[in-house]
């Protein structure tokens, strides 16, 4: 990636494309919701995991003014506001927005990281997770440079080479992906 501008094939701003553009180049996923909903129980396997990830998470959050970026089926975003933090979700993606709504209860901004409007200050801790390959990251941290965070969290499984080779297998492509050594 040589910079926001150039971030998408044909050097459009990833601010600049259509929802159909955003799916196809993996940025969006179309997924079968039904299979993730029973994955989000409790009594899975699964479920189980993202209990045990979520609370990994809110232990590591500096603060209690969080931004949990890419916010999904909002799973986390309730798990942390079940703990007291104030949570601003972003989910861009319009179906899996009314999904963390129906069935989890969250309400989330339509907004995404690039445009979202906060003020310095105003966020302790930012969250990317299962996030940062969706996003144009160098676009996204100098988005939040100014907001003077705390703490950024980034949990992504896709930098483990089994997970990345399994979804690849499955035809499950991420938009931006970058080696492990990238993030840290």
């Amino acid at each position: 990636m040589t910079g926001p501008e150039s971030s998408v094939p044909g050097g459009k701003s990833v601010q600049d494309l259509s929802e159909d553009d955003k799916v196809r180049l993996g940025i969006y996923h179309t997924l079968d919701h039904e299979f993730v909903r029973r994955q989000l129980q409790h009594d899975c396997l699964c479920g189980k995991v993202r209990i045990r990830q979520d609370r990994a998470i809110a232990d590591a959050i500096l603060g209690t003014r969080v931004l949990d970026v890419g916010s999904g089926y909002g799973t986390l975003t309730r798990a942390l506001r079940q703990r007291g933090l104030q949570v601003t979700a972003l989910e861009p993606h319009k179906e899996t927005r009314d999904l963390a709504r129906d069935w989890f209860g969250v309400d989330s901004s339509a907004d995404d990281v690039y445009s979202v409007s906060l003020e310095p200050g105003s966020v302790d801790t930012v969250i990317f997770r299962e996030s940062v390959e969706h996003l144009d990251m160098e676009l996204a941290l100098a988005r939040l440079a100014g907001l003077a965070v705390k703490r950024v969290l980034i949990f992504q499984s896709n930098l483990n080479w089994m997970l990345k080779l399994t979804r690849g297998w499955l035809g499950h492509e991420e938009f931006n992906p970058k080696p492990r050594l990238y993030y840290e």
